[in-house]
């Protein structure tokens, strides 16, 4: 019997004032990059072994590398980072990075829920944000990296969100982002 899997995913903010949520903007990721979607490709169909011309991976650096024509991978994160960015600039098939990156998350935990393994894996990634100044976040990115036999890491955008709705900060906020990932 052919399985079919589905991937879903969520990015939560929730915006901290004097210790105390003030703002919390939940949405689903409709917006999966090309570069993650042939990252995903290649490391299923095991691109190096079975002679297949591997996909490019755009990563942000703006160079494209390929996973498995002369490059096998030995690690990967599909939740290696969370950034927070100002432009409302709509979502783009090609994004390779959040088109006006804010700041990286600070603080980043990890989470994998194995409850129901036989039927589906759910990865949290939690970042925070101490705010310095005064804007609107307007974007979210989630990154994944892959690590190369040569010794190259690169860190490539799986998911840029445009938020339905802006969050105001100003300093001394502290925004809390998650993105869920549920495989199922």
């Amino acid at each position: 019997m052919k399985r079919i899997y589905e991937l879903k995913a969520e990015v939560e903010c929730e915006l901290l004032r004097n210790s105390k949520t003030i703002q919390i903007h939940k949405q689903d990721c409709q917006s999966f990059t090309q570069s993650f979607k042939h990252f995903i490709g290649d490391f299923l169909t095991g691109t190096k072994y079975r002679g297949f011309t591997p996909l490019p991976i755009r990563c942000v650096d703006g160079a494209d590398r390929y996973m498995g024509a002369s490059e096998y991978i030995y690690f990967f994160y599909i939740t290696k980072n969370i950034a927070i960015g100002t432009s409302d600039v709509p979502f783009d098939y090609s994004d390779y990075d959040l088109k006006s990156k804010l700041m990286d998350a600070t603080g980043l935990t990890k989470s994998i829920d194995l409850q129901d393994y036989n039927t589906s894996v759910r990865f949290e990634l939690t970042g925070t944000f101490n705010i310095a100044t005064e804007t609107d976040v307007k974007e979210t990115g989630l990154y994944g990296t892959f690590k190369a036999e040569s010794g190259g890491e690169y860190t490539f955008l799986v998911s840029r969100d445009v938020l339905t709705t802006p969050i105001h900060v100003v300093p001394g906020d502290v925004l809390i982002v998650r993105y869920r990932i549920t495989i199922s």
